[in-house]
């Protein structure tokens, strides 16, 4: 049994032998290190664990999550702070396609845990 929000879920035969996490998150090294070691420590539990990473091909995570041996699922993204004008309306429509390009991600891909 599994439980969210105090309610109780049986998990599947195939759920219990595979667990997956996904982690999402990077930019810089702020981020990436600590999802680095909470990767390594899911991954130390058991043999059936799995860490799949979502970032982008710019950011730090794009070099140190393959070097650290964990794949990488990567998504467009752009910031709105502090922008304007054509700028503003192209980062807007990237993170309009990374929404997309997140869902579809989500939709095929069974995960048991996210962060």
């Amino acid at each position: 049994m599994t439980r969210a929000g105090g309610l109780e879920f049986p998990l599947t035969e195939a759920v219990q032998r595979n667990w997956k996490l996904l982690i999402a998150g990077g930019g810089t090294g702020g981020h990436v290190f600590p999802a680095l070691a909470i990767a390594r420590e899911w991954m130390s539990r058991g043999p059936e664990r799995e860490a799949v990473f979502v970032g982008t091909q710019r950011g730090i995570e794009a070099r140190l999550v393959p070097e650290a041996g964990f794949p990488l699922e990567t998504i467009r993204s752009a910031g709105l702070k502090g922008i304007g004008g054509i700028r503003l309306a192209r980062n807007a429509a990237k993170l309009g396609l990374g929404s997309g390009s997140a869902a579809g991600l989500m939709r095929e891909t069974v995960v048991t845990a996210a962060e």
